[in-house]
């Protein structure tokens, strides 16, 4: 049993590590970038460790840093990302905007 109990220490002490090294990650790599632009596709690029990418009308790729955006986002969509923050607006046509940040175990990293 104590075997058990220590394993889980262990795996949430793990867990709590990983997600503290994305949020520092994204802060330092992906906070200062702008982006923005109507969104021609997206796809998971098999060449880049099956990371799902977005493609711009203008021809511009970038990597998808809210997954959750991966089920939502549709051609068409336009897509802003402000250097500074984490947040990224989402414009579709005839709908109120809508903001995504990411997110480590359910919890939104801004």
């Amino acid at each position: 049993m104590i075997k058990k109990i220590n394993l889980l220490i262990a795996f949430l002490f793990l867990q709590g590590c990983l997600c503290q090294q994305q949020a520092n990650y994204l802060r330092q790599k992906v906070k200062p970038v702008y982006y923005a632009g109507e969104v021609d596709h997206i796809f998971m690029d098999t060449a880049d460790r099956m990371t799902p990418k977005i493609v711009f009308v203008d021809g511009s790729v970038i990597d998808m840093d809210v997954y959750e955006l991966y089920d939502v986002l549709q051609p068409g969509d336009s897509l802003i990302k402000k250097a500074g923050t984490l947040k990224h607006e989402l414009i579709r046509k005839g709908e109120a905007p809508r903001y995504f940040y990411p997110k480590c175990d359910g919890n939104e990293i801004k």
